[in-house]
Parts: C-alpha cells; sequence; structure tokens
C-alpha cells in the first residue's frame, strides 16, 4: 500500500491563492469567486472584497473545516447551500440588511392567509372593488381604518350579486348564483359556520359585527333576479322599487357599518343615485338584449325616471341635518347622482346614445369639492 496522502490545508479547501489567509487560520477577509465553491460563480467579480468577515462567518467549505454550523451568506443574502434554488425561484436583495424575500404571489398570499385577523380576503375583497367599482371604492376610502376593510367587503359582495345575471345567458344558472348566495345569507343569520369563499368568509364577520339587517341584504338579491329576465318592467313604480331594493339598499347597509344606524336619508339618495346609473348604462342593458324601460315613448319614460330620481335626492337631502358626519363615505357615493338625472331630465336623448357622462374635469371637481365640503 502506498504512502497515506497528506491531509488537506484549510487553504487547499478553499481554493489555494485566491483565499490568501485560511479563516480557519485567523484570516481577516475572504474573496468572493473562490474557485471550487461553483455556487459563487458569475454572481460577483471573483476578486472583489467580500463585505462579510469571516471572524464571525465563514465560508461554506470552512465552515464545515472548522466545525461550524453556520455558513456564509452571498450578498444577496441566501446562504451559499441554497443560492442556486433561490435565484431560480425569485429570490431579491432586500434594502437594508441584505436579507432574502421572495418576490412571489404565492408567498405573499401564504403570509397574508395566516394572519389571524382574514386579512387576505379584505385585501381580495378591496382590489376587486378597486377593479369594478371605483366611485365606491375612493369614497370608501375616506372611512376610518376600521371601517374600512368592512366597506369594501360589503361592496365586493354587491359586486358578486350584481354580476350573477350577467356571468351567463341563461336565466336559470343566474338563478343558482343568486340561490348561493342567498344559503350564504341564511348560515350568517343562523350563527353556524359559514362556506370558505373569499367574499362569503368575510361577510359573516361584517354582518355579525354590525348586525347588518338580513332582510335588507336579501331584498338585495332578490331585486338583482330582475336583471336576468328579458322582459320589460311593468311600470316606473317597479323600477323605483328596484332602484330602492339595490342601490338604496345598499347604501343603508354602508350607513348601518360606518354609523350603527339606519337613516332614511341613505335609502332615498341610494334610490336616486341607482337611477342615474341606470339611465347611464341604458345602452349597454340594450346591446346585451334586455328590455330596460317599460313599454310607451322611451323620452317621456327617461325624463320621468329622472324626475323621480331627483326627487328622492331632493327628499334625501332635507333630512341632511339628522343624519351623522360619519355616514359621509357612504352617501358620497351617489356624488354624481345629481348630474346625470338633471342630463337626462333635460335632454333624454342623451342617456339612449350613452352621453351622460359628464367631462372628466368636471367629474374629478364635482368629487373634490362634495368630498372637501361634506355636501353629499
Amino acid at each position: 500500500m502506498g504512502a497515506a496522502a497528506a491531509p488537506r490545508r484549510p487553504r487547499d479547501l478553499l481554493g489555494g491563492g485566491l483565499a490568501r489567509q485560511s479563516p480557519a487560520g485567523g484570516g481577516a477577509v475572504v474573496l468572493d469567486g473562490i474557485p471550487g465553491n461553483d455556487d459563487n460563480a458569475g454572481c460577483r467579480d471573483p476578486y472583489r472584497r467580500s463585505r462579510f468577515r469571516t471572524g464571525r462567518r465563514l465560508p461554506h467549505a470552512a465552515g464545515r473545516l472548522a466545525g461550524l454550523s453556520r455558513p456564509a451568506r452571498h450578498p444577496c443574502g441566501v446562504p451559499a447551500t441554497r443560492r442556486r434554488r433561490c435565484h431560480a425561484q425569485g429570490y431579491r436583495r432586500r434594502r437594508g440588511r441584505g436579507q432574502a424575500v421572495r418576490a412571489s404571489w404565492r408567498h405573499l398570499r401564504l403570509r397574508l392567509f395566516r394572519h389571524p385577523s382574514g386579512r387576505m380576503s379584505i385585501d381580495a375583497c378591496a382590489a376587486a372593488v378597486a377593479a369594478n367599482d371605483p366611485d365606491r371604492f375612493a369614497c370608501a376610502m375616506l372611512a376610518p381604518m376600521p371601517r374600512r376593510g368592512a366597506l369594501m367587503v360589503l361592496y365586493a359582495f354587491n359586486l358578486e350579486v350584481a354580476r350573477a345575471p350577467w356571468v351567463t345567458a341563461e336565466p336559470m344558472i343566474a338563478e343558482m348564483r343568486l340561490q348561493w348566495w342567498r344559503d350564504v345569507l341564511d348560515e350568517i343569520a343562523g350563527g353556524g359556520p359559514v362556506r370558505r369563499h373569499e367574499v362569503a368568509t368575510p361577510l359573516a364577520q361584517v354582518a355579525r359585527d354590525h348586525a347588518l339587517p338580513h332582510a335588507t341584504m336579501l331584498a338585495l338579491i332578490d331585486a338583482r333576479r330582475r336583471d336576468s329576465q328579458l322582459e320589460p318592467p311593468a311600470d316606473i313604480a317597479e323600477l323605483d322599487l328596484y332602484f330602492s331594493e339595490t342601490a338604496g339598499g345598499l347604501m343603508t347597509l354602508a350607513t348601518r357599518i360606518l354609523t350603527d344606524e339606519e337613516p332614511e336619508a341613505a335609502r332615498l339618495m341610494g334610490q336616486g343615485s341607482g337611477a342615474a346609473n341606470y339611465l347611464a348604462a341604458l345602452p349597454v342593458l340594450k346591446e346585451t338584449g334586455r328590455a330596460p324601460l317599460p313599454n310607451g315613448d322611451a323620452a317621456a319614460t327617461i325624463t320621468q325616471i329622472a324626475k323621480t330620481g331627483l326627487r328622492r335626492i331632493d327628499e334625501a337631502r332635507s333630512l341632511r341635518p339628522s343624519v351623522p358626519k360619519a355616514a359621509l363615505p357612504a352617501l358620497l357615493t351617489g356624488w354624481r347622482a345629481q348630474h346625470l338625472l338633471s342630463s337626462a331630465r333635460a335632454r333624454p336623448q342623451l342617456a339612449l346614445s350613452g352621453g351622460l357622462e359628464p367631462p372628466e374635469i368636471l367629474s374629478r371637481a364635482t368629487r373634490l369639492w362634495r368630498g372637501s365640503t361634506g355636501r353629499w
């Protein structure tokens, strides 16, 4: 048998001359890009001095030799043994201490889901409202922080119910979707566990915390059955009831969250706002094959709807002294109703052609003025 091989020195394990002085022998600084350690390849200049002092933290090979359990860390903050995998999975360097953060939605989702307050579902609701109902989202941002999340959940629930008749051309499927939400409300009212859903789950907490009236929420769902029907409404009174149960009921629920009260002004203001939004959406309703107006003269019907909506708004504003100021974020969602209804009353043909929307600069000025003065 041949002579036993001489034991390898620490500097040989570390790649020879580039290590200058062996950390195991008391060296002060180790260079990056050490030959033999492929994990460092291509990350930094091989002759650039590392910012990690070896008196506390050694490269992986030297750490094993010296019996230390803590390997060196890459400048991105990830141990050398995991460096390739981390770069492949999307880690990035965080400013400050250089800790590794995985920049992926899956990681963020898991962190939010584990939050004891169920913040993930509230954030999902807020994202849906911001994308599909920007007016209510902007007004909800004026609410105090403890109530803001509840408003986002309520408005997301309204979106889910409102879109149910529009995601399918089959009335039966739309009916099944609405029935699903009726079942959710029954579970909430029963006080037991509620099925897991990104909107239904936080809605149960909001409805129980703020004692939202079960009948108002059921009426909001039942009124949406009207959207799946192709037949025209019987008369203007039927449409006025529809506005009261949808937009009026939603504004009442939002006011309940903000003030723990249900002022009549909220329902009246919601009726007027619902009428304005309905007239602005007439071209879209016609394109989908619906008959949004009662049979008869369309221009005269639009004028009558506009007059009724303006009367509801005037009635609501007459009750302004009795409405708590905290209800402003809910009532302010009807900030553009006055302009839309006045335009429809003066020129009903604009509603049929889709020309009711005010110019953007006027919309911003009106919203800013009403929000700053509190005059909804």
